[in-house]
């Protein structure tokens, strides 16, 4: 009998010892789950901008440079549709086209910066993604 009633507040002491434990590593589940689909989404946003602006010859568009015009398009409303929209947080997008033709890279950067859902644990201020798409032009 004795022996059952020194162990009562045992189990209440180990709860309180390991809830801070517990509590640390649902955290860190939810922010880098959280991190890791904003930098995924980032680079679908990015690979499907190049991917659009890659079928469009660059001299059709609202500008000189069609392609471009449709990659930014294309990555601002892929971004609006995943909730990372630029008009939200800090960021910046990059459309380049390089080399000459017919061997041209038509290059989606993003940069966004990145708020953390929880703000307990370290995590990167920015998250940065690149897409590549190589362009060739038929004649």
């Amino acid at each position: 009998m004795r022996h059952q009633r020194a162990d009562r507040g045992a189990a209440m002491v180990e709860f309180a010892l390991l809830l801070p434990v517990y509590l640390l590593l649902v955290f860190a589940i939810l922010e880098y789950g959280w991190l890791m689909l904003s930098q995924a989404s980032l680079g679908t946003a990015a690979r499907d901008g190049c991917r659009q602006g890659a079928v469009v010859l660059p001299w059709v568009g609202s500008g000189s440079d069609g392609s471009i015009d449709t990659a930014q398009s294309v990555i601002d409303a892929r971004l609006a549709e995943l909730g990372l929209s630029c008009a939200q947080t800090t960021c910046e997008v990059t459309v380049a086209i390089e080399g000459d033709r017919p061997d041209q890279a038509l290059t989606c950067d993003i940069t966004r910066d990145y708020g953390p859902i929880i703000g307990l644990l370290p995590t990167p201020g920015q998250l940065t993604t690149t897409a590549s798409t190589w362009l060739e032009y038929q004649r």
